[in-house]
C-alpha cells in the first residue's frame, strides 16, 4: 500500500489541509478504547436477558404493572410444543 497522501492533488484545498493534519488510526489504538484504557465500554450494559424480559422488568416497575401494554407473560416453550400466541 502506498502513501495515503500520494493522490492528494486530486482534492480541493480545504480537503488537502484536513488530510495533511490527520493521521490514520492504528488498530492497536482502537483496542485501547476511546478513554485510553482497555476496559470494555459496553461492560456495564451487557446482559443475557431477552428483549421481552427487559421490557417486562420495565413494565412491572411502572404503576401499570402487568396491565402495561409493554408487559407480556413469558411462557416456557418445551421442544415440540406449539406455542400459544
Amino acid at each position: 500500500m502506498g502513501n495515503i497522501l500520494d493522490g492528494i492533488d486530486d482534492f480541493d484545498e480545504e480537503s488537502k489541509r484536513m488530510l495533511r493534519g490527520s493521521r490514520i488510526i492504528q488498530f492497536a489504538e482502537l483496542e485501547k478504547g476511546i478513554s485510553g484504557n482497555a476496559k470494555d465500554p459496553f461492560e456495564g450494559i451487557r446482559t443475557n436477558k431477552t428483549f421481552a424480559e427487559i421490557s417486562n422488568e420495565i413494565a412491572l416497575s411502572t404503576p401499570f404493572g402487568k396491565e402495561s401494554v409493554f408487559y407480556r407473560e413469558l411462557r416456557e416453550i418445551i421442544t415440540g410444543q406449539i406455542p400459544k400466541l
